[in-house]
């Protein structure tokens, strides 16, 4: 009974993080959260008890707040400002939740993509400015969809974040704490590119037809080189592309 539960949590989850939008039935939640919580209401089959239909404020106060995680492949918070902050995977997880029509409903990054109409290769030409870029990608933050670029300049590092809509530079922050680290790595990785990252976004996007780039990063081969790892996205389908570097 147990191994059911935890498969259907798996289930859930993995739903929410592979679709780029999803509505939950509030006829469903009561299973769902009975699940999450471990209860000890447990005990009784959801077919013995039945399906319970909840109003939109006990939806909202069945999650707002609150933490679901099964512990090892995935912890998400969902926030009373509407933001979902979490892992998955050993990644982390930046969504948006709100409910409509007694429905709750789930909205990743690329939930919003079609607000944007600057490129990715757009927004890393203009952060130059303010350094030599190292990563890009649009995300949620706090709520709020943006297009973030992180550029190295001297011996410090930056987040650049670039309006989606009209290519400006709306703000500049110093990276710190856990983001430090990763900016640092993906400067060593670059360390010997000689090919520009909006470049290479450009070249998947080319080899790609259809697709648009929504995240790029520098990694390294096998060989150790230096290439980037591309996020592209047609539709509900999405896929990562490599390019040189060299």
């Amino acid at each position: 009974m147990m191994r059911q539960r935890r498969k259907a949590r798996d289930n859930e989850e993995e739903c929410a993080e592979d679709r780029r939008a999803f509505a939950m039935k509030a006829s469903t939640l009561a299973l769902l959260i009975a699940m999450l919580a471990c209860a000890p209401a447990l005990a009784v089959s959801p077919q013995a008890e039945g399906f319970k239909k909840l109003p939109t404020s006990q939806i909202r106060q069945a999650f707002s707040g609150k933490t679901f995680s099964d512990d090892t492949h995935f912890s998400n918070r969902y926030r009373a400002d509407g933001s979902i902050e979490g892992v998955s995977m050993g990644k982390k997880v930046s969504n948006k939740w709100k409910i409509v029509k007694e429905t709750l409903c789930i909205t990743d990054k690329f939930g919003e993509l079609s607000e944007a109409t600057v490129s990715l290769d757009e927004a890393l030409k203009a952060s130059e400015r303010e350094g030599r870029p190292l990563s890009a990608k649009y995300e949620i933050e706090n709520g709020a969809f943006q297009l973030s670029v992180y550029v190295a300049k001297g011996n410090g590092f930056a987040e650049v974040i670039v309006d989606h809509k009209g290519g400006s530079i709306k703000k500049t922050e110093p990276i710190t704490a856990d983001d430090l680290e990763q900016a640092k790595e993906q400067q060593q990785r670059l360390a010997h590119a000689r090919i520009p990252l909006d470049r290479a976004v450009t070249d998947a996007v080319k080899d790609n037809s259809g697709y648009r780039a929504v995240e790029i990063e520098p990694t390294v081969d096998r060989a150790g080189k230096p290439v980037a790892s591309v996020t592209l996205m047609k539709g509900d389908e999405v896929k990562k592309v490599v390019e040189p570097l060299e």
